[in-house]
């Protein structure tokens, strides 16, 4: 299975290991254990890996109803509608505490 573009993109950036080590760094400071540190990047990295994951998905597979398709639809029209709307791929929550949520009704 081919790695997809986005994700060769995202993960193997030159600045990714870099603001890794700050996040570590923070979240260090913030909690004063490595293990606790360690537990919060690890987290921010599969919540990272989740959405390039639902976003290769979106584009590339037919979604046939459910929670893909209302993502879907979604997205899509944040690509070709109105890119100022309907930033959230894998749920609409900060689109709705930024002002940016809109009703996308099926096609």
């Amino acid at each position: 299975m081919a790695i997809p573009g986005i994700l060769t993109r995202s993960w193997f950036d030159p600045f990714t290991l870099p603001v890794s080590a700050l996040f570590l760094g923070g979240f260090y400071t913030v909690t004063g254990s490595l293990f606790a540190a360690s537990a919060l990047l690890t987290g921010l990295w599969l919540g990272f890996l989740y959405y390039e994951l639902v976003h290769y998905r979106l584009h590339l597979s037919k979604a046939d109803g459910g929670l893909l398709e209302y993502q879907r639809q979604g997205h899509f029209y944040h690509h070709f509608v109105d890119p100022n709307h309907c930033f959230g791929v894998t749920s609409p929550l900060w689109d709705l505490v930024f002002g940016t949520y809109r009703r996308v009704s099926a096609r």
